[in-house]
Protein backbone atom coordinates (compact mmCIF):
# COMPACT_ATOMS: atom_id res chain seq x y z
CA UNK A 1 0.00 0.00 0.00
CA UNK A 2 3.02 2.50 0.95
CA UNK A 3 4.33 2.04 -3.02
CA UNK A 4 1.02 2.22 -4.07
CA UNK A 5 0.80 5.82 -2.12
CA UNK A 6 4.39 6.84 -3.09
CA UNK A 7 3.65 6.39 -6.82
CA UNK A 8 0.66 8.53 -6.64
CA UNK A 9 2.01 11.20 -5.17
CA UNK A 10 5.03 11.29 -7.99
CA UNK A 11 2.45 10.97 -10.94
CA UNK A 12 0.82 14.14 -9.40
CA UNK A 13 3.91 16.27 -8.77
CA UNK A 14 5.32 15.39 -12.35
CA UNK A 15 1.67 16.24 -13.68
CA UNK A 16 1.23 19.76 -11.73
CA UNK A 17 4.90 20.49 -12.85
CA UNK A 18 3.81 19.83 -16.80
CA UNK A 19 1.08 21.82 -15.68
CA UNK A 20 3.29 24.98 -14.72
CA UNK A 21 6.15 25.10 -16.89
CA UNK A 22 4.95 28.43 -18.39
CA UNK A 23 3.02 29.73 -15.06
CA UNK A 24 4.80 32.89 -13.98
CA UNK A 25 5.42 33.73 -17.59
CA UNK A 26 8.23 31.46 -17.75
CA UNK A 27 9.87 29.44 -20.63
CA UNK A 28 9.33 25.64 -21.23
CA UNK A 29 13.11 25.52 -20.51
CA UNK A 30 12.47 26.69 -17.19
CA UNK A 31 15.30 24.94 -14.51
CA UNK A 32 14.20 22.26 -11.86
CA UNK A 33 14.41 23.88 -9.09
CA UNK A 34 12.34 27.09 -10.31
CA UNK A 35 10.01 24.37 -11.33
CA UNK A 36 9.78 22.52 -7.86
CA UNK A 37 9.16 25.91 -6.30
CA UNK A 38 6.60 26.74 -8.99
CA UNK A 39 4.70 23.42 -8.08
CA UNK A 40 4.94 23.86 -4.66
CA UNK A 41 4.27 27.52 -4.38
CA UNK A 42 2.25 28.52 -7.29
CA UNK A 43 1.64 32.23 -5.93
CA UNK A 44 4.57 34.78 -6.33
CA UNK A 45 4.45 37.15 -3.73
CA UNK A 46 2.54 37.35 -0.46
CA UNK A 47 1.12 41.04 -0.72
CA UNK A 48 -2.45 41.78 0.81
CA UNK A 49 -3.57 40.14 -2.38
CA UNK A 50 -2.15 36.87 -2.23
CA UNK A 51 -1.02 36.12 1.10
CA UNK A 52 -2.95 35.22 4.51
CA UNK A 53 -5.71 36.86 5.34
CA UNK A 54 -5.04 36.90 9.23
CA UNK A 55 -1.89 38.55 8.64
CA UNK A 56 -3.30 41.70 7.13
CA UNK A 57 -6.97 41.93 7.96
CA UNK A 58 -6.58 40.03 11.54
CA UNK A 59 -8.23 36.83 12.70
CA UNK A 60 -12.09 36.36 10.69
CA UNK A 61 -15.38 36.41 12.65
CA UNK A 62 -15.07 32.74 12.48
CA UNK A 63 -12.01 32.33 14.35
CA UNK A 64 -13.21 35.17 16.89
CA UNK A 65 -16.36 33.50 17.33
CA UNK A 66 -14.05 30.51 17.89
CA UNK A 67 -12.01 31.15 20.34
CA UNK A 68 -14.85 32.74 22.80
CA UNK A 69 -16.38 29.54 22.58
CA UNK A 70 -13.38 26.96 23.36
CA UNK A 71 -11.84 30.03 25.77
CA UNK A 72 -15.20 29.56 28.16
Amino acid sequence: MKIAKRALRRHHIQRVKNNRKTFWGNSVNISNRRLGICASTPCVCSCWMCGNQRKYYGASFSDKKRSLIIGS
